[in-house]
């Protein structure tokens, strides 16, 4: 049986994203739901480098036990012009004191915000097709409009 110490991670990009400020749809049937545009990004990894195309963005729910659930998708353009789709889930709370001030803009500490993903990746490009058959964990630190996001492969 394996155990957590046989599982390695590899590190693969750090992208810089500006988000616009969300758009409020309102309180659902499964919490508040806030729509982010990823306004611009950059890629920048040892495998891969780019940046995020338009049309790229969260569909989050704030629920109301006060965790944010994220929904991403986005499509990288590589510095070669290949095009990656990338879809994450993942969750991030933390204080309501600190949620608040993550959506002011406010820079906050990793150590005070849990923010974690599970990512998956897709391309028809033969010089990328490698991604299709992995699968990412992520952490990252967000202070609307600004998102940084460390994305690991999971080996």
């Amino acid at each position: 049986m394996q155990t957590a110490q046989d599982v390695k991670l590899a590190y693969f990009f750090h992208g810089d994203l500006t988000l616009d400020m969300p758009q409020p749809v309102g309180q659902g049937p499964h919490g508040n739901r806030l729509v982010f545009r990823v306004a611009s990004g950059t890629i920048d990894g040892p495998r891969l480098k780019g940046a995020t195309m338009p049309m790229s963005g969260d569909w989050m729910i704030l629920r109301s036990d006060g965790c944010g659930e994220l929904d991403v998708r986005s499509t990288i353009k590589t510095d070669d012009e290949q095009l990656i789709y990338m879809h994450y889930r993942g969750l991030m709370h933390g204080t309501p004191e600190t949620m608040q001030a993550m959506f002011q803009g406010k820079a906050i500490p990793a150590a005070d915000m849990y923010l974690r993903v599970a990512a998956f990746f897709e391309t028809g490009s033969p010089k990328y097709e490698w991604v299709n058959k992995i699968v990412g964990l992520g952490t990252a630190t967000v202070a609307v409009p600004k998102f940084n996001l460390d994305m690991y492969i999971v080996e």
